[in-house]
């Protein structure tokens, strides 16, 4: 999944656009979480009221699936975890320098 982390929001209000863009390579931990609680798709479909296809988008595809933030936190409630803990962020470009 990859998202804009930007000091300035697309064109700024004062008429400049943003040249320094940092990429955020994330990566959701759905699969795991749910498998240490011993949940299957089908379960933690139900008990997190998020579609089935969704979760299967989210279990195949975890670095590139678009979600939003309530599904989320319906899937960190099912899970009993905080929303951060189904968020691992990726080393990128621009932390690899550092």
């Amino acid at each position: 999944m990859r998202y804009r982390r930007d000091i300035h929001d697309k064109r700024c209000k004062w008429g400049h656009s943003s040249q320094a863009a940092e990429l955020l390579m994330i990566r959701l931990k759905v699969q795991e979480l749910a498998r240490a609680k011993g949940l299957s798709q089908s379960k933690l479909s139900r008990k997190s009221d998020v579609d089935l296809t969704t979760l299967r988008k989210i279990y195949q595809t975890p670095t590139t699936v678009n979600v939003t933030l309530e599904t989320l936190k319906r899937l960190a409630r099912a899970l009993e975890v905080p929303v951060a803990a189904l968020i691992e962020e990726l080393p990128g470009e621009d932390q690899e320098e550092m």
